[in-house]
């Protein structure tokens, strides 16, 4: 298999070049709000449905280098995110929520799998929001 090297490489650095985190994360009340949202249904739901795919997906379908490959790829970016979320908010629950979503954003991208739920998180990035 072909991975999306490139692609995933140049989006994920464009975004992290860019603003997603508003004023609002900054209050913690709100953080804490949004958070408690996430781990509810129905994102909570589809989030974990999408995990559990790609491991199954890339566990039956990759070769061992190509894993290492995207691991690789998949830390170096989330440390980078949550590293900036923690610098901006000082939260590191949100940090930490924003580095998995980027983390499985980017198993997506490099496989080329698709998922409507993956495809609405990418949407939010893009404009600037956090999924959810």
């Amino acid at each position: 298999m072909i991975l999306n090297t490139s692609k995933t490489e140049n989006w994920i650095g464009n975004l992290f070049k860019r603003d997603f985190i508003n004023e609002e994360y900054c209050d913690e009340e709100f953080v804490d709000e949004y958070l408690d949202q996430r781990d509810s249904d129905p994102f909570d739901l589809k989030w974990t449905e999408a995990n559990k795919y790609l491991e199954i997906y890339i566990d039956q379908n990759l070769s061992v280098k190509e894993i290492e490959e995207i691991e690789k790829i998949k830390e170096k970016w989330r440390v980078l995110f949550f590293q900036k979320v923690i610098k901006i908010t000082q939260h590191p629950d949100l940090a930490a929520y924003v580095s998995e979503d980027i983390d499985l954003i980017i198993g997506y991208m490099l496989t080329g799998e698709k998922n409507s739920f993956i495809e609405g998180m990418i949407q939010s990035f893009e404009n600037g929001e956090l999924p959810g």
